[in-house]
């Protein structure tokens, strides 16, 4: 008669060594998605305060425009009210000026902002 026999051999106690390891890394994990959602928050906040940025600056290049249209209707104003005796040639030179610094600051906001 043939005997044969299978054995197994696992520790009855093991210090709790292999559950200090799985509760390792399920800490592990879960440190590592709060931080993956604050990466995200970040991104999404700055990607927020990009385009508000560029809004604002677009905001700013249509006003300085407009500002640039009414100097041009002025001086065109004072120019043909100037050939009409009404207005001095002071005073004509004076908003020519005016229009020339405004295109001045538009154009500096345009470089500066990269918006056109």
């Amino acid at each position: 008669m043939r005997r044969s026999s299978a054995g197994w051999s696992f520790p009855l106690y093991q210090g709790g060594s292999e559950y200090a390891k799985i509760r390792q890394s399920k800490e592990m994990t879960g440190q590592k998605r709060l931080s993956l959602e604050a990466v995200r928050k970040l991104a999404r906040a700055t990607v927020v305060q990009a385009w508000s940025a560029v809004t604002a600056t677009r905001s700013q290049v249509d006003s300085v425009q407009a500002q640039v249209n009414a100097a041009e209707f002025a001086v065109e104003s004072v120019r043909r009210e100037f050939g009409a005796g009404q207005h001095s040639t002071l005073e004509l030179l004076t908003v020519q000026q005016e229009l020339l610094n405004t295109r001045m600051r538009a154009s500096a906001l345009v470089m500066l902002s990269g918006i056109e």
